[in-house]
């Protein structure tokens, strides 16, 4: 749901951080209620981290995974009395989840990647275009410059002439 406000309203950089770490502690309340530590969807505790590291500082990235981790370590103190009595089918439908989650990571991030990337290739795009046009302005300075020096070379003779042939 706060993405999709994001997505509506726009946020600052450091909005967005703060977006990151809220979705860390979300999802640490949300394990807490559904298994703790052995849930499956704790790749999730991933995205924030990656997504962070795409749109911010180093010391933003390191503090999202610090509180990410944090989270993470937490679970392991909430006692859960099936962890310990996984039957084989228990387990198949653990592991099944674990692969479910994996899709839904990989997936998400690949999305988030993907659009950063195409973010940065289009500002790459614009600058060069940016850098071309200020190329072709200054060659056409340059050109106009040198225009303007012909311009005053050739004058200085012709006046000259002029003025000779005006006494002839």
């Amino acid at each position: 749901a706060s993405n999709m406000v994001l997505t509506f309203w726009g946020a600052s950089s450091r909005g967005i951080i703060l977006l990151m770490a809220a979705d860390a502690l979300l999802l640490t309340g949300i394990f807490a209620l559904s298994g703790g530590a052995s849930n499956p969807f704790t790749f999730l505790y991933l995205l924030p981290v990656v997504l962070t590291a795409l749109i911010a500082d180093s010391r933003a990235t390191w503090a999202v995974l610090a509180l990410a981790g944090a989270g993470y370590a937490s679970l392991f103190a909430i006692p859960n009395p099936h962890a310990h009595h996984h039957g084989p089918a228990e387990m198949q439908a653990h592991l099944m989840g674990m692969w479910l989650a994996y899709g839904i990571t990989g997936t998400l991030l690949t999305v988030g990647v993907t659009r950063v990337r195409a973010a940065a290739t289009e500002a790459a795009t614009t600058l060069s275009d940016a850098k071309h046009l200020q190329q072709r302005t200054e060659r056409l300075a340059a050109l106009a410059t040198l225009a303007a020096g012909a311009a005053h070379e050739l004058a200085t003779p012709l006046s000259t002439i002029a003025v000779v042939a005006n006494e002839l």
